[in-house]
């Protein structure tokens, strides 16, 4: 059986090190942040206003299909990145402002594209792969099925069980 593609773990830092200081690159480390940290749908963190998030910035609430609304948690270098972006960030409800509102979830994947582009990287590197990467990273640290989907916002563990497909490679390091 197929396993869900998961972006390479290599892959985080060498994204990180083609994101810059200037505006649009503190922008872009908190979006590649924030899909490792939190497994949130490309769509679910486009879409995050200002008002979504914690007053303490570790966690936000996002809205995903179907409107049901859940809570993320920031590690403590996701909470840098955002405190980083909030200081260059336009105004405006929208975390992420574009010309025509917010962000959208295509142009969260053109973003990773393009710093795939500039740090080299050939592998699956997409939205969803850091879904998966954050899912499988996870189960590997020993979280249980049940908090994984609802952290997931998954409404049937029949979808969240795809993440329990391990390689011989995971069985090895696992036992």
């Amino acid at each position: 059986q197929r396993r869900p593609k998961a972006a390479d773990a290599d892959a985080l830092p060498a994204l990180l090190a083609t994101c810059g200081d200037d505006p649009q690159g503190r922008r872009d480390r908190l979006l590649i942040l924030l899909l490792a940290d939190t497994g949130a749908r490309a769509s679910e963190l486009a879409g995050l206003a200002v008002a979504d998030l914690r007053t303490d910035l570790a966690g936000a609430v996002v809205r995903g299909k179907g409107g049901k609304e859940r809570r993320v948690w920031f590690h403590p270098l996701t909470v840098a990145a955002l405190r980083s972006w909030l200081e260059v960030r336009p105004g405006g409800p929208w975390l992420f402002p574009s010309r025509c509102g917010h962000l959208l979830a295509n142009g969260l994947g053109q973003m990773l594209g393009r710093r795939a582009g500039l740090a080299g990287i050939s592998g699956v590197i997409n939205p969803h792969s850091w879904r998966h990467w954050h899912a499988m990273g996870y189960l590997r640290a020993g979280g249980d099925i049940v908090s994984l989907s609802e952290a997931l916002g998954h409404s049937d563990l029949t979808v969240t069980r795809e993440y329990l497909r391990w390689s011989a490679d995971d069985l090895q390091e696992l036992h």
